[in-house]
């Protein structure tokens, strides 16, 4: 990991890197995660979906797994409007981190969508699952 970015190997460039994890991710474990940012050194490189703040506005989705809200997200037929909006918000955060030109901020919030992420995450990294009741 810490070849991505910090300590490139000779002959390669650094990478652009940016994690999107969600708060009580059921598919990959918040601690997982959390060491995965250590390992890299790229903490300052994500994009923390703080889940419950999201529930508390939206309501639940069909799919409580927050793990695939980017990927999956927009599609119709089986999630709410709020979360597709969601879903699309993040993808274009994610496109303009891409394609960023060191103008600006380099890790934009999802427009419409600020207060239910960090970016970059706020210390201490997540060490418990953060699932709730």
């Amino acid at each position: 990991m810490r070849h991505l970015r910090r300590e490139p190997l000779a002959g390669v460039s650094s990478k652009r890197v940016l994690i999107v994890f969600a708060r009580a991710d059921r598919t990959v474990l918040n601690p997982l995660t959390s060491a995965l940012l250590r390992a890299g050194d790229i903490a300052d490189r994500t994009m923390l979906l703080l889940t419950s703040l999201f529930l508390a506005a939206s309501g639940p989705p069909p799919n409580a797994d927050p793990h695939s809200f980017v990927a999956f997200g927009n599609n119709p037929n089986q999630q709410p409007p709020s979360v597709r909006s969601l879903a699309r918000a993040t993808q274009e955060s994610i496109a303009a981190f891409l394609t960023w030109n060191g103008t600006g901020v380099e890790i934009a919030l999802p427009a419409g969508h600020e207060p239910f992420f960090e970016a970059p995450i706020v210390p201490p990294l997540p060490e418990d699952p953060g699932f709730t009741p």
